[in-house]
């Protein structure tokens, strides 16, 4: 479970290196901000709900799959 989570951090951050180099988005973050279709965008959530599955247990995994899966609803459709 350790590796899992330094896996999924990984995805979530930008390391000194990457920063030096200019980057200023998280894997993450491009994964989300520009698919190229649809089916992209279903497959970056559902990358990510198997890596937080794979990291976490018990209430911190229902809280984390739940804040994701309200990042792509909009606040104007329930």
């Amino acid at each position: 479970m350790r590796l899992s989570r330094k896996q999924l951090a990984g995805g979530f951050g930008i390391s000194h290196f990457g920063r030096t180099a200019g980057y200023v988005h998280t894997p993450f973050e491009k994964s989300l901000g520009g698919p190229s279709d649809m089916g992209s965008l279903v497959s970056a959530l559902n990358e990510v709900a198997g890596e937080i599955r794979a990291a976490f247990r018990g209430r911190a995994e229902s809280g984390l799959l739940k804040h994701l899966d309200s990042v792509g609803k909009s606040p104007h459709h329930p």
